[in-house]
């Protein structure tokens, strides 16, 4: 006779399986690294248009060299052969002549990756709910490292701004497919914290580029670190990554569920998940469903994304001439103590205070951005720039997880795809907040500093998901939006239905 099957939960077979171990490891270096990737990736057309050191040929080239010189600002106004760039640094700046004329073109390159990440995110977020989430990452870090290739040995603008337009559209498939694999494969804290690392690494990306760019003399030699991150990476998901066991429960394929979870399982060296089922599901409710369910969240986290991106963009303005490259360096390295000081805040605290606290906060880093007057080019300048863009930073890793938190598994990549296109909507209006300056440096605090004290009255009416199971249905996240509920009632009604199942 066939042995009686225990009946186990998802959460039992995580458990079992290992919440923490060698696959972990795995997980986490493959996100980690991927984002240090993105991070590269993101900020190379800013490093590689940077102006280098010029070379003067006439007294009064020599006369007007100036910190705001070397940024191009009084190029335009001497004669060309007075001045030429160092031979020995040869960036997209230098090589395509993006100066006078030709200038609009640097942000003609920034746009082109936005452009591709924003106006395809959402279609990823499908492919990523529908096809699964380690199809995704083989396919976008295969498809990266081919891209960073060919773009190495490019040697057409044109083929730049495209290969921009490509890095936008895989790098939203890339950070979705690893963030959901990080946190439906362990436990809640084992999750978040490997979500926060990969956000340390996607900032610590940016310091390493501004540092290449920096510190190289030609543009090609930035791309070898990133071609060997991205190889690594995806050699990393294509051989020890199995699909999401969340994503195959909520589509109804249990036996592929244990299967996954028994990889990781052997990948941890713990005893094979035998003799066990899962309770089966139903087909996921249809899109229209869960908007209809689940929308006034949707929204209200919406707004918090859109002050997020709104600090991200208005606020790197403050720097001055000559920090260009400075800047990012040491704000990836401040990255590290606050995201993991923002970590153990949604640890202790909940999510929806750390989002609450950590907005406040922001505000306040916004408004003393603006208000405090330091003279551009000294060090206290440069360090109220990295603090209140670090600040402002810490948000986006905090909204994507807590996002990610209250959705269903059918629908999770989809609502994280819909709230960052409600942020991009900050790409449209951002350059018409800076034009306020023109008016009143005051008039720019006034948007993002609204909209930071929107989202602290909003999240104070969102659902608390700490130390509550990852919805697997609609259903299941239903659950959690009574916020009328105390903490514990929310529990204990979980708990009611978990033993009535």
């Amino acid at each position: 006779m066939n042995a009686s099957k225990d009946h186990i939960s998802i959460g039992d077979a995580v458990e079992r399986a290992g919440k923490c171990g060698r696959f972990h490891f795995y997980m986490g270096s493959f996100y980690f690294i991927t984002n240090v990737l993105l991070g590269l990736v993101t900020f190379q057309f800013q490093v590689l248009t940077m102006f280098p050191e010029i070379e003067c040929m006439s007294a009064q080239c020599t006369e007007m060299t100036s910190p705001s010189f070397k940024d191009g600002s009084d190029l335009c106004s001497l004669d060309e052969k007075s001045w030429k760039f160092h031979e020995q640094k040869i960036n997209w700046l230098t090589e395509y002549r993006l100066v006078c004329e030709s200038e609009y073109l640097r942000s003609c390159g920034i746009t082109a990756y936005f452009v591709g990440f924003f106006m395809t995110v959402y279609v990823t977020a499908i492919l990523v709910d529908k096809m699964g989430r380690r199809p995704v990452g083989v396919y976008y870090s295969a498809g990266l490292l081919l891209t960073l290739i060919l773009q190495r040995f490019s040697s057409v603008l044109e083929e730049v701004f495209l290969f921009r337009f490509v890095f936008g559209f895989l790098h939203g498939g890339l950070s979705l497919a690893g963030l959901l694999l990080c946190l439906e494969y362990t436990s809640q804290a084992t999750g978040w914290l490997l979500c926060t690392l990969g956000s340390i690494g996607f900032s610590l990306g940016g310091s390493l580029m501004s540092y290449l760019g920096l510190h190289r003399d030609e543009w090609q030699t930035t791309f070898d670190i990133p071609i060997c991150a991205a190889l690594t990476a995806f050699l990393i998901i294509y051989l020890a990554i199995p699909e999401s066991p969340y994503w195959f429960y909520s589509q109804g394929r249990t036996l592929q569920t244990l299967v996954s979870f028994n990889e990781v399982a052997s990948i941890n060296r713990r005893p094979l998940l035998k003799n066990v089922s899962l309770k089966e599901v139903n087909e996921p409710e249809s899109t229209t469903e869960t908007l209809r369910e689940l929308g006034p969240v949707l929204c209200k986290l919406a707004v918090a994304w859109l002050s997020a991106a709104t600090c991200y963009l208005v606020l790197p303005t403050a720097g001055a001439p000559g920090e260009a490259f400075s800047l990012p360096i040491y704000r990836g390295l401040m990255a590290l103590p606050l995201k993991l000081l923002v970590y153990k805040l949604a640890q202790v605290t909940g999510r929806k205070k750390a989002l609450m606290i950590v907005s406040l906060v922001t505000a306040v880093a916004v408004l003393l951005d603006g208000v405090v007057k330091i003279e551009p080019g000294t060090t206290g300048h440069l360090l109220l720039g990295v603090v209140s863009d670090s600040i402002s930073d810490t948000m986006i890793p905090l909204l994507y997880i807590y996002t990610a938190e209250l959705l269903p598994t059918h629908f999770r990549a989809r609502g994280i795809g819909l709230c960052t296109m409600a942020s991009a909507a900050t790409s449209v209006f951002s350059p018409f907040i800076l034009l306020l300056d023109n008016v009143n440096s005051i008039l720019v605090l006034i948007v993002p500093i609204a909209l930071l004290t929107l989202t602290v009255i909003l999240a104070s009416y969102t659902p608390e998901t700490l130390d509550v199971p990852l919805p697997l249905t609609l259903e299941d996240a239903i659950v959690q939006q009574p916020i009328n509920r105390t903490d514990t009632e929310m529990r204990n009604l979980l708990d009611s239905i978990s033993s009535e199942d």
